[in-house]
């Protein structure tokens, strides 16, 4: 599976400061098979709450409806892989990096799990890849050196328009 986007003028102000948002242009790739890798894939899910692409122009309702979208989108993902909140080690925020945006993410997100869920920072070195977020995401978790071996991570992006999506993935092996 390949991703690969470019953000660029007219469609994106990517120098402006869009919600604090750096986006990154960039590809990913990964290799999806039915034999052990270092991740099974538990669960998928995704949703969006179109009203918000009015965010893009000034609106005040992102906080409150990307609240409620995200902890929809959680309890999905874990219905679908039948896991409680207590049994995710690790989350992944979208790959925003915004102080701006992180108040929404963070407390929202951790809210739901036992305070000892630990909150991977994504992003850093990339930005926001669009598509390819899911598949960075998983390169992150890969090289993390605290994500021990049957350890449960939520990896969670968002989009424009507006969507998020989120993957529950159990790390397999060890990092490299």
């Amino acid at each position: 599976m390949t991703t690969g986007d470019r953000f660029a003028a007219p469609g994106v102000a990517r120098w402006n400061g869009d919600y604090g948002v750096s986006y990154g242009d960039g590809g990913t790739a990964l290799v999806l098979g039915r034999e052990r890798g270092p991740f099974s894939l538990l669960a998928v899910a995704s949703t969006s709450e179109p009203h918000l692409e009015e965010m893009h122009r000034g609106s005040e309702q992102f906080l409150k409806l990307s609240a409620a979208g995200l902890r929809g989108l959680v309890k999905t993902a874990l219905d679908e892989a039948g896991l409680l909140p207590g049994e995710i080690s690790a989350v992944a925020l979208p790959r925003f990096g915004s102080d701006r945006i992180r108040p929404v993410y963070l407390p929202t997100v951790t809210s739901q799990f036992a305070t000892n869920v630990q909150v991977l920072e994504t992003g850093r070195h990339t930005g926001h890849l669009g598509a390819g977020d899911a598949a960075a995401h998983l390169a992150d978790l890969h090289s993390a050196k605290s994500v021990e071996p049957g350890s449960i991570a939520l990896l969670i992006s968002g989009g424009t328009g507006f969507s998020w999506s989120c993957l529950i993935v159990r790390v397999e092996d060890a990092p490299q």
